[in-house]
């Protein structure tokens, strides 16, 4: 295949409009926009085989699997699934965010998930069946992406903007004065 070709791909009846994807141990969780969460086998790339699929009945954009639970951004909420048999996935948690949970990244026992008009949500998932929020930082703008770097976390906002959250002590987060901003020129 030459630069530039489209290669050839499988057919499946499954419709898909992805927007993330996560691979854990040759299966592919896909974040499947209007159609929520799909469950494929990619174990065999010329083979791909659909395994499974659960309605969120809202739109999922972000997908992260970690010790066999799936942490789709779906609609107001985080959402947890239990995918330890990835061919039977059983929804298990829900945290309830303000509008639109857009993205998130896991770091141990922690989710930090943006909502798009709700900001910044720190959620304790030690125990994913019992998931508690520990806080939420409103913030300006429409939050869509974030991403750790060190005790911070960093989001990206649709009006072209970069803030950096100091979030190595909870418990002060509301108090703290170092939240940065850089704005990129329009």
């Amino acid at each position: 295949m030459e630069w530039g070709q489209t290669p050839a791909c499988a057919n499946s009846n499954m419709p898909i409009l992805a927007h993330d994807v996560f691979v854990d141990g040759g299966i592919a969780y896909v974040a499947d926009g209007v159609f929520g969460l799909k469950i494929i086998d990619v174990s065999r790339p010329g083979r791909p085989e659909p395994l499974a699929e659960l309605q969120s009945h809202a739109y999922t954009w972000t997908v992260h699997v970690a010790e066999g639970y799936a942490y789709l951004a779906s609609g107001a909420n985080l959402w947890i699934v239990d995918v330890s048999d990835p061919s039977q996935p059983r929804p298990v948690g829900l945290v309830p965010t303000r509008f639109a949970a857009r993205d998130l990244v896991l770091d141990g026992t922690y989710v930090y998930l943006v909502d798009m008009l709700g900001g910044l949500y720190i959620i304790d998932v030690a125990n994913p069946e019992q998931a508690k929020l520990l806080a939420n930082l409103g913030l300006p703008g429409t939050s869509v992406s974030v991403a750790l770097s060190g005790s911070h976390a960093i989001i990206a906002d649709q009006e072209g903007a970069l803030i950096a959250i100091d979030v190595s002590d909870l418990d002060g987060l509301y108090n703290r004065r170092e939240i940065f901003c850089f704005r990129f020129a329009k």
